[in-house]
């Protein structure tokens, strides 16, 4: 079941992540939002709390080949995102960020069980749109690869979903 989202929205991106919030929370799903100053300090410390348990990491931001940006340009390395993810025991990631495709297939090489990412570039509005579709079907399917592919913009074709092969 994917009940309980890590919701990661670092300050400086210039998206408005307020509908993304409100859709999760009215869908009924448990979000624990990290936003403003977001650092990987700051999402180690979340990651080693006590119990801390996500089924979803989601991060909305930008990205790079080199990075998913945090606050203060900061970059999240994937071996960093690994590490997070192992600790809060997450059944999915979602990359929700541009050029993100590498950081999927690497994840999912390191036992991710499912990674969303992008493939190149994606405007904000498809993105947030894309996730609120997602979680949406989510909510009423609790079926991640239902889900993506009834949210993705099929006729884009710039998300892409990976597994670790055991999914």
């Amino acid at each position: 079941e994917y009940k309980r989202i890590l919701f990661i929205a670092p300050s400086g991106t210039g998206l408005n992540v307020s509908p993304e919030i409100d859709t999760l929370e009215r869908l009924g799903f448990s979000v624990r939002s990290v936003e403003g100053d977001v650092t990987s300090d700051r999402l180690f410390n979340i990651a080693v709390e006590s119990g801390a348990q996500y089924d979803i990491i989601h991060f909305a931001t930008h990205a790079s080949e080199d990075g998913i940006l945090l606050s203060h340009a900061e970059k999240l390395s994937k071996g960093g995102l690994l590490q997070i993810a192992r600790h809060v025991n997450a059944k999915a990631i979602f990359l929700n960020a541009c050029e993100t495709s590498d950081f999927c297939h690497w994840l999912a090489d390191n036992d991710v069980p499912a990674v969303i990412g992008v493939k190149s570039e994606v405007s904000d509005k498809i993105a947030r749109h894309t996730a609120q579709v997602f979680y949406a079907k989510l909510a009423e399917t609790n079926d991640l690869r239902a889900a993506y592919k009834l949210s993705k913009p099929a006729d884009i074709g710039i998300y892409v979903m990976v597994t670790d092969g055991n999914y």
